[in-house]
């Protein structure tokens, strides 16, 4: 088994971190994206966007609501390639916005525009990339990744790892095990609830 490149923390890291061998590289694979999802399940994000050969661009589609935010769900925003507003929802080149209409606040994940985006089911599609790659990851992120997996680790054989599901209730046990500090920096990088 690989563990995959949207894994928050490396099987390296947890091999040190818990100062195990690599006997199991296996399990070690297993956690590390098991702890990665399930940090994500807290925050109600995703943190990582890339793949083995970089990063990936997104293709989202937002419903305008005569604002001038629109909230992208991969942030820290890296670029953004178009914003294009079309109420038919064909998004061809017509439809693209300037680029100087509209500016980006990187890290709360957000097109601000000059002046109002039309209200609209699905009127709003946006191609960007963003979120963090393994070299920009912040190490708080990392951290609060491998106490999940130590817990993760030190409980496989009480809670049945390969067939525990997250809509059953597991990410809300590791909320409840996890430091204060974890706490907190779960907070700090938790989506908020935008309406």
């Amino acid at each position: 088994m690989d563990y995959t490149y949207n894994s928050i923390i490396k099987p390296a890291d947890m091999i040190t971190y818990l100062k195990i061998g690599d006997q199991d590289i296996d399990l070690v694979e297993a956690l590390c994206d098991r702890s990665s999802q399930i940090l994500e399940t807290l925050c109600n994000r995703k943190f990582m966007n890339c793949d083995s050969t970089g990063e990936i661009e997104i293709t989202e589609v937002h419903s305008g609501n005569g604002s001038q935010y629109i909230f992208l769900d991969m942030y820290p925003i890296i670029s953004v390639t178009s914003v294009k507003e079309d109420a038919d929802r064909d998004f061809g080149d017509d439809t693209t916005a300037d680029v100087s209409t509209y500016f980006i606040d990187s890290a709360a994940g957000m097109i601000v525009s000059d002046s109002y985006f039309g209200r609209g089911n699905g009127n709003i599609q946006v191609k960007y990339s963003g979120g963090y790659t393994q070299s920009t990851i912040r190490k708080d992120l990392v951290q609060v990744t491998l106490e999940i997996a130590a817990l993760l680790y030190k409980g496989k054989d009480q809670i049945g790892i390969s067939s525990k599901s997250f809509s059953d209730g597991s990410a809300a046990f590791f909320s409840d095990k996890l430091s204060t500090w974890a706490k907190a920096v779960i907070a700090f990088y938790s989506k908020p609830v935008r309406g």
